[in-house]
């Protein structure tokens, strides 16, 4: 199947600040294909990221250099949890870490009973 640019391209639109975020719109694409679903740009008014085509609202954390992991992971773990405030289901997009940091995410997850709603994606 072919991607439509300008699909990928809104995808990645961050209605918040008007700038384009490329990694969004892969973290996007990453959601669509491990649930199943079709994702559309939240609006403005929306503390999401993007919604899909049932109304479920997705807000993703990640991902980042793996060379930032262990100063980050404070911030990193605390924005996890701050983004169950603004939608549904946190995504926590993992394709730049390296396994043994997935699997700190993963326990910080578990350990918090987090999931369902957070999930990692991108191994």
């Amino acid at each position: 199947m072919l991607l439509d640019i300008d699909r990928f391209h809104a995808l990645g639109m961050d209605t918040a600040t008007g700038r384009y975020r490329h990694n969004e719109a892969e973290t996007a694409l990453r959601i669509e294909a491990a649930l199943g679903v079709r994702l559309t740009r939240a609006p403005r008014w929306s503390r999401a990221d993007w919604f899909d085509e049932f109304g479920v609202s997705y807000d993703a954390v990640g991902p980042f250099s793996a060379f930032r992991f262990e100063q980050q992971w404070r911030r990193f773990s605390q924005q996890i949890l701050l983004h169950l405030n603004k939608a549904q289901f946190v995504p926590v997009d993992v394709s730049l870490f390296a396994p043994a940091q997935i699997e700190v995410i993963e326990l910080f997850i578990a350990t918090h009973r987090l999931a369902p709603r957070v999930f990692t994606l991108g191994h």
